[in-house]
């Protein structure tokens, strides 16, 4: 028989008084009738009159149900009744009711040929065959005081003698063609060995009265949860404050769900929300999904067993996927907040509806100008992760992103200003974990990787306000147009962050400074800014193995700007020089600047007699305390006329840098004229016997 659940029972308002007095089960004394859990409960017994048989297939017209209402053909509340296959479980229509007039037991989701199961030990009483409950077994069992029913049987297992609990005793069937519609197990309870009265064998719990004096709870030995009825169905528009509670989990969603705009969505802590194929929701107004440690909020697939059941009861038959549904919307001026909540196998691809990434549509959360906040939870095994944008304010804290198919965390805008923050929390699963394009306000720290093939990967991102980089992840710069500082802003980069560069072979500049670009590593804690294929530091961004190896002049330098600033300590520059559209190949170019470097080393610079450590526009250098070595041409080049003051570096050689005629006999590397590099320094500071040395490997 087919139904779907639209209410999970609890309670039962409306006492039930037999006049009689008999032992019933306690929770210890029955297990599963069935052999795969978990059970999904197809119909409850009618506690308003139970009774049917063959003969009386209309009783009162009556279905009392646990959420105290009183169902009749006459009030509708529970649909039109007019046979026992009527399910009432039209959400649309009003039906509330999950079981039909007259039932006597509780229904089992089963398909033919499941394993049926002795729930106590007994005596097999009777295996006979009618048309209307088919294949039937009743069980006595002297112990308890009562015998329970197992009908529409497909075969039988055994049909005589001793059984103990858990024996197979037959096989589930679609028997009884006259009272069935489809495979199932009618599971029932009587309190004799023959004939006796029918009792609800789900049992009878937290009751102000109880009929039955003996029950002291659930007759099963599983937990109640694990007998869940089928899930609550939902589509369709929200117009009212609406809050979905653990007891009516797992909601499924079919097609699309519209929350309004004004209108709240509450999700309770234990809830479920399962997404059938392409389904999706929209959020116009508020999503608040808040979990606690013990009881999270789950965002998944309907094929997720391991969560809230075989909801789709296909058995092993499907298995999640990233992308088995759409994702959850969220829209202008709507807010979101998840806190303790997994979103998994989310981010169907469709290039019909807004795009992910031009082309692309595989995100499972999208912040389209909405401000959402996710804590304590969990994103993972999706296409995409969460997609911000236009003037989107995202927080992501203590939380982690993990196995996604392609990025995390995106951030793409080309003119509206995103809001992104990204603390305490854990990324894995590809070097673009985090991908931020265009203008983004981002902050981030006490941030680890799961994996070294983890990074933040910044593409012609604008800087428009104050911005630190924090160690923990490292960061990759697009290797054609990267991160750009604008006028009035700072951009600092804290001690121990890793910065490398992704090779695209074309040019403009990896970081340009418009604004001040501070960078602050300590002797213990360098900043390094490198190639992304150099697996020596951070390890293996790129995750590529050892598919991809650096070399001298792979990386797109840094470019300051006119009346832009630069302080540099304690960093350490790699394989710059990469010949770009315009201008000289350099790791550091200053064009009318002031650039202050202590304490740091540029090495392997250019290739191919080409490239410089640091070139100079009519700017103002100044380099102290430093190595610079390994240039394919110059370590420094000084095209204004205005001195490079250079003194105290090391320059690869104790002879110190060659001039032609400043120093003719220098073997470290060029320096052109107007740079003072007097005097020089034999070894990297602070000396060659030390650990702390500002040149590490060199």
């Amino acid at each position: 028989m087919k139904i779907r659940q639209n209410k999970y029972i609890i309670f039962l308002l409306i006492p039930i008084i037999f006049g009689f007095t008999f032992y019933l089960a306690e929770a210890k004394d029955l297990t599963s009738p069935l052999k795969n859990l978990p059970l999904i409960i197809n119909s409850y017994f009618d506690h308003s009159k139970p009774g049917y048989t063959s003969t009386i297939p209309i009783i009162d017209d009556n279905i009392t149900i646990y959420t105290t209402e009183v169902g009749t053909k006459a009030n509708g509340i529970c649909g039109s009744i007019n046979s026992i296959f009527d399910y009432y479980t039209q959400p649309n229509k009003g039906g509330r009711c999950i079981s039909y007039d007259g039932h006597n037991g509780v229904d089992f989701r089963a398909q033919k040929g499941d394993d049926v199961l002795a729930t106590a030990p007994g005596i097999i009483q009777s295996a006979t065959q009618d048309d209307c409950n088919g294949k039937m077994l009743r069980i006595w069992h002297p112990d308890l005081g009562y015998s329970t029913l197992h009908a529409h049987l497909d075969s039988f297992i055994k049909t005589s003698g001793n059984i103990n609990r858990s024996d197979l005793i037959a096989k589930a069937g679609n028997t009884g063609s006259r009272c069935t519609t489809g495979p199932h197990l009618h599971f029932g309870v009587r309190d004799a060995q023959v004939a006796g009265n029918v009792m609800d064998p789900y049992g009878w719990s937290g009751t102000t009265t109880d009929p039955w004096p003996h029950n002291k709870g659930y007759l099963w030995t599983t937990d109640p949860p694990s007998l869940k009825p089928p899930a609550t169905y939902v589509s369709g528009q929200i117009t009212k404050d609406t809050t979905w509670t653990a007891t009516n989990s797992p909601y499924v969603v079919q097609g699309q769900v519209t929350v309004n705009p004004g209108i709240t969505l509450t999700i309770d802590p234990g809830v479920i929300v399962k997404f059938e194929d392409r389904a999706y929701m929209n959020i116009n107004g508020n999503l608040t999904a808040k979990g606690i440690a013990k009881d999270k909020i789950h965002f998944t697939s309907i094929k997720d067993d391991s969560v809230g059941g075989d909801t789709n009861g296909d058995k092993d038959n499907t298995k999640p996927a990233p992308g088995d549904y759409k994702y959850i919307n969220f829209f202008a001026s709507s807010t979101g907040v998840f806190d303790y909540s997994t979103i998994r196998y989310g981010g169907n691809r469709n290039t019909n509806d807004y795009h992910c990434v031009t082309v692309l549509d595989r995100c499972v959360l999208r912040v389209k100008g909405a401000n959402v906040t996710i804590k304590n939870s969990e994103i993972t095994k999706n296409n995409d992760g969460v997609y911000l944008t236009e003037q989107g304010n995202l927080t992501i804290d203590s939380s982690e992103i993990l196995d996604n198919s392609g990025y995390g965390v995106l951030s793409n805008s080309s003119s509206y200003v995103n809001k992104l923050k990204i603390v305490n929390s854990v990324f894995g699963g590809g070097y673009q974990s985090v991908y931020i394009y265009g203008p983004t306000e981002f902050v981030n720290y006490n941030n680890s990787q799961a994996s070294p093939n983890t990074a933040i990967f910044l593409s012609q991102t604008t800087i428009k306000t104050d911005q630190t980089w924090n160690p923990g992840i490292p960061f990759v710069l697009d290797g054609a147009v990267g991160p750009q500082v604008e006028k009035d802003a700072t951009l600092t980069i804290a001690p121990g962050t890793i910065v490398k560069v992704q090779y695209t072979g074309l040019c403009f500049h990896s970081l340009s400074v418009s604004g001040r670009l501070n960078i602050k590593g300590t002797a213990l804690e360098k900043v390094y800014f490198t190639s992304l294929s150099d697996d020596s530091i951070g390890g293996d961004t790129n995750g590529n193995g050892n598919a991809s190896s650096p070399y001298p002049g792979i990386v797109c330098g840094i470019y300051f700007l006119e009346e832009s600033t630069g302080f540099i300590e304690n960093a350490i520059f790699r394989y710059g020089g990469l010949i770009p559209v315009y201008g000289p190949a350099a790791m550091i170019k200053n064009n009318r600047a002031n650039v202050n470097i202590q304490n740091s080393a540029i090495v392997d610079s250019g290739r191919y007699s080409s490239g410089y450590g640091i070139y100079n526009y009519n700017g103002t250098t100044t380099i102290s305390k430093s190595s610079i070595l390994r240039s394919a041409n110059y370590g420094i080049y000084n095209k204004g006329s205005s001195t490079v003051k250079a003194s105290n570096n090391y320059w690869g050689h104790e002879s110190g840098p060659y001039h032609p005629t400043l120093n003719p006999k220098g073997k470290g590397d060029k320096v052109s004229d107007n740079v003072d590099f007097k005097p020089w320094l034999k070894y990297p500071y602070p000396d060659k016997y030390s650990s702390n040395t500002v040149c590490p490997g060199c």
